[in-house]
């Protein structure tokens, strides 16, 4: 599987599970403000989700896959980029669309090695 189709599976991937979590995001966004725990499950989830991420980067770069660079940093922008995938556009695309396209890019580009 080349970069731009893992990309793109990616970008399905989180958008399956924001589809399908849709109802829980909404009511824990909404009592985050006002309960700590809440806040807590949110900060470990995210903390697990990008230690894997980092790994896979890791590996990525090990086998000169992606390119070099802080491999916690580009982790955590794959989360910060896919956490925007919770967005009715973007929840309502077709897959292989125009969007789902342009998204896909944003991830090869950000894990592409241009060096290889």
């Amino acid at each position: 599987v080349g970069l731009e189709t893992f990309a793109a599976q990616w970008v399905a991937g989180c958008v399956r599970f924001f589809r399908s979590n849709s109802v829980l995001f909404a009511l824990s966004q909404a009592k985050a403000l006002s309960s700590a725990a809440v806040r807590e499950v949110y900060a470990d989830s995210e903390k697990r989700a990008i230690d894997h991420c980092e790994r896979f980067v890791r590996l990525g770069q090990s086998a000169r896959l992606f390119r070099a660079g802080e491999a916690r940093d580009i982790a955590r922008a794959m989360m910060i980029l896919s956490e925007g995938y919770n967005n009715p556009a973007v929840l309502q695309m077709a897959p292989g669309d125009a969007l789902h396209r342009e998204l896909g890019g944003v991830i090869a580009r950000l894990l592409e090695n241009t060096d290889a």
